[in-house]
């Protein structure tokens, strides 16, 4: 690690990529930790638009954090694998595909109840959203995320790792 130190490129590029999966994944984690709960609380029809605002602002804000944070960690491993051993380098690939990773997931295991909980937000389904209906799809959603966020926290680990020399 000694010889990139000289790097200032790698070094931003560690303070983002690692920087990025963390956030990522604590923003993740929050928005079941601290957004669901109280959507639980609330009426039906209010729960659902809460839930969808939640939602919108999570797509603005994740697929960019986790791009973000990929192409970095894709310039470290490159380096890193170059430069110091190619382990390094391949942690560092390993951290920004389990970051990046979150498009994927989202999209083969959240898509169904995310487009359930739009219709019941957007009135597409009908006027009377049961209670029962709701609460479950909100716990669906707020496990699926959390899981969801363990892989920018391993992202995370692994660059923190990578970063130390566990690897060198």
């Amino acid at each position: 690690m000694q010889f990139l130190a000289g790097f200032p490129g790698v070094r931003i590029a560690q303070i983002v990529g690692i920087g990025a999966s963390g956030y990522l994944s604590g923003f993740i984690s929050a928005a079941s930790i601290l957004g669901v709960p109280p959507l639980l609380l609330a009426a039906p029809d209010v729960a659902t638009k809460q839930w969808a605002k939640l939602y919108h602002t999570g797509a603005a804000i994740a697929p960019t954090t986790a791009g973000v944070a990929f192409l970095a960690y894709l310039y470290l491993g490159y380096h890193s694998g170059h430069y110091v051993s190619p382990s390094e380098g391949y942690a560092y690939l390993a951290a920004g595909t389990l970051t990046l990773a979150i498009a994927p997931y989202t999209l083969l295991t959240m898509m169904t109840t995310n487009n359930e909980l739009k219709a019941l937000a957007e009135g597409k389904e009908e006027k009377v959203v049961e209670e029962a209906r709701v609460k479950a799809l909100l716990q669906k959603w707020w496990s699926l995320n959390l899981v969801r966020a363990l892989g920018p926290a391993t992202g995370f680990v692994l660059g923190l790792f990578a970063l130390g020399g566990y690897f060198a």
